[in-house]
């Protein structure tokens, strides 16, 4: 699943956005953001839904943010993680 932000929308907004996006979607395994600011903004929302970066995934799945790709457990099925 793809989340595009418009870059012309405010900060609260692009929180606000990412945060609806990313507790929406069951299983969630991974996030990733695409620029900086994305990023920046993704972790405060993470911080926000008063989830902890590295608490709430897998040891084995990186929580490293640089996309905006988010990637329901379940799809990844059969897929391995180096």
């Amino acid at each position: 699943m793809i989340k595009k932000i418009p870059f012309s929308i405010s900060k609260d907004e692009a929180v606000g956005q990412i945060m609806e996006f990313i507790k929406g979607i069951s299983g969630l395994d991974a996030v990733f953001f695409a620029t900086n600011y994305l990023g920046v903004f993704g972790i405060e929302s993470i911080k926000d839904l008063g989830w902890k970066i590295g608490k709430m995934w897998r040891s084995s799945v990186s929580t490293t943010m640089t996309c905006s790709v988010c990637i329901p457990r379940h799809h990844l099925r059969g897929a391995t993680h180096p």
